[in-house]
């Protein structure tokens, strides 16, 4: 698993396809180069990182619904669903 991360955007994208988190990167580096040569001075924190994932924890819905009461104890599914805590290894 493969993630990009750009000090300014945060996440760029999390895959398994290495080729598309290369692009990923290769994109934002550009991109960062086009402003700092626009703007023409860096603010010094400018970063990209291509990162080979190994863990990654989570928090993921569950495929149990969420099941509210109404005033008579009536059992009423909201439409939304449970989640949980996840851990996945590469």
């Amino acid at each position: 698993m493969w993630m990009v991360y750009d000090q300014m955007e945060g996440i760029i994208c999390v895959t398994d396809d290495k080729q598309e988190a290369l692009r990923d990167y290769e994109k934002q580096k550009e991109s960062y180069k086009k402003y700092v040569q626009w703007d023409g001075e860096f603010q010094g924190d400018e970063r990209v990182i291509l990162a080979l994932i190994k863990k990654d924890f989570f928090s993921d819905v569950t495929k149990n619904p969420e099941i509210i009461y109404d005033e008579d104890d009536n059992e009423v599914l909201t439409g939304d669903t449970y989640w949980d805590w996840k851990e996945t290894t590469y």
